[in-house]
């Protein structure tokens, strides 16, 4: 008894190891996501970059006296939103920019619609001040209860939440939109195409229907050698019976003519 169980522990054993190193040999484990500068810098042969805006975030990293964020000023590569989102797709490259910006971008181009994406977005965020406010005449009696509902809604995660929302909604209307796009694309690609398999299809017609006038004309020559032949046997026979009966030839007869 003991040893048929340890026979079947054996077994499973065995035939789970077999399972997790196909598994494993067939799909193997990525290495850890990019989360912060100070991982970026010891990835071996990465790059990283901004967009040529040279705005706030430009004057963030030249004025930062952190080491990491100073070390990754002296490496940044300048390239539009575009260059930079193929170097990161093919990998070893970061782009360094706005979060809800890249967010919106990320889900309404490189996502599907089962919401794959093979963009990673770091989940550190580091605060940038951008140093924008709104204006409003000095002394304004509202200006205080406005304070309290914007800050209000920061706290409450409202504002996060709409934003969010408005991405998805956003990446759900350009990912649509880009279908009917390819829809519509690939439709003039077929009427395109069909007035030259049209083509193809007449030509091909008129060549059997030439092979079929040709067959009927070698047909009909044939028919007209065949009748020509079976005339001359006939007259050949005719000839041979007159010859038989009266002893004259069609050829050998002689028209006389009489005047009066």
């Amino acid at each position: 008894m003991l040893v048929g169980w340890w026979c079947v522990f054996s077994i499973l054993v065995g035939t789970m190891y077999r399972s997790s190193l196909v598994a494993h040999l067939s799909l193997p484990t990525k290495g850890s996501p990019v989360e912060t500068f100070e991982q970026l810098l010891v990835q071996d042969g990465w790059s990283w970059g901004l967009e040529p805006t040279y705005g706030a975030e430009w004057e963030w990293f030249k004025s930062s006296t952190t080491p990491a964020i100073k070390d990754i000023f002296q490496g940044i590569e300048i390239l539009d939103t575009e260059a930079h989102l193929e170097r990161v797709v093919r990998g070893g490259h970061a782009l360094l920019t706005w979060k809800y910006h890249i967010h919106n971008i990320v889900a309404s181009r490189y996502t599907d619609t089962r919401g794959y994406t093979p963009v990673h977005i770091g989940r550190v965020e580091y605060f940038v001040s951008t140093g924008y406010g709104w204006g409003f005449r000095k002394g304004a009696p509202f200006l205080r209860r406005l304070d309290k509902t914007k800050q209000r809604l920061i706290e409450t995660g409202l504002i996060n939440y709409w934003l969010n929302d408005l991405i998805q909604t956003s990446a759900r209307e350009a990912r649509r939109d880009r279908m009917k796009e390819e829809e519509v694309r690939q439709q003039e690609e077929k009427e395109n195409a069909n007035p030259e398999d049209e083509r193809e299809n007449i030509v091909v017609i008129g060549l059997r229907s030439t092979r079929m006038s040709f067959s009927k004309s070698v047909q009909l020559y044939r028919s007209n050698k065949s009748l020509m032949a079976a005339k001359r046997i006939l007259e050949e026979t005719l000839v041979d019976d007159t010859y038989e009966q009266y002893g004259v030839r069609p050829c050998d007869t002689k028209t006389t003519s009489t005047s009066v």
